[in-house]
């Protein structure tokens, strides 16, 4: 059986905003300097065990955004994952998406990494790119020109101040992943 840690890595593998290390081949491993002479990199940012009774499935996905509500992806519900997200925020600050997968019992292993996070319960695709460069908003969805209106993604464009993209790629249901860079 697999471990929670290779559970995790392929369930982060199946997100297409994620990446594993090309050298990452998952399950125990101590990165602690000293006692390894190989490091690699994590591909989280937090990983947890928490107690969450009445929380069932293989796999829970769900995100806390900067004011601390918990969305979740899925079937799950949000008070479903709070002791979840509570576990992971003794080590993470908000915004952050996690995953999560049953270890033994009501026992789970969570993985969690800093991210943008927006509810988006009414946008359409799988993919978001908007970007504003001269005072031009364009906006492709999955690939395609869209004339369609993201008030949460225009605010991200808005704080960057100038000319900037976002790439927000669906996480769960209306959870959202984004990235903003600017130009």
């Amino acid at each position: 059986m697999a471990t929670a840690s290779e559970r995790l890595a392929a369930a982060i593998a199946t997100l297409p905003f994620a990446q594993l290390p090309q050298e990452w081949e998952g399950g125990s491993r101590l990165n602690i300097p000293g006692l390894s002479s190989v490091t690699r990199e994590d591909p989280w940012d937090a990983l947890v065990s928490a107690h969450a009774p009445g929380l069932s499935g293989a796999e829970v996905r769900f995100a806390v955004a900067g004011d601390g509500r918990t969305i979740a992806g899925g079937d799950a519900s949000p008070d479903a994952v709070a002791a979840l997200g509570r576990a992971v925020a003794r080590q993470l600050d908000a915004p952050f998406w996690a995953i999560g997968v049953p270890d033994e019992g009501d026992e789970w292993s969570v993985a969690a990494t800093e991210a943008e996070i927006l509810e988006l319960p009414d946008a359409p695709g799988d993919e978001i790119e908007a970007s504003r460069v001269g005072g031009n908003l364009t906006c492709r969805i999955d690939g395609e020109e869209s004339d369609v209106q993201l008030p949460a993604i225009d605010a991200l464009l808005d704080r960057e101040g100038g000319d900037a993209v976002v790439v927000a790629h669906r996480f769960s249901g209306p959870v959202w992943v984004a990235e903003v860079f600017s130009l």
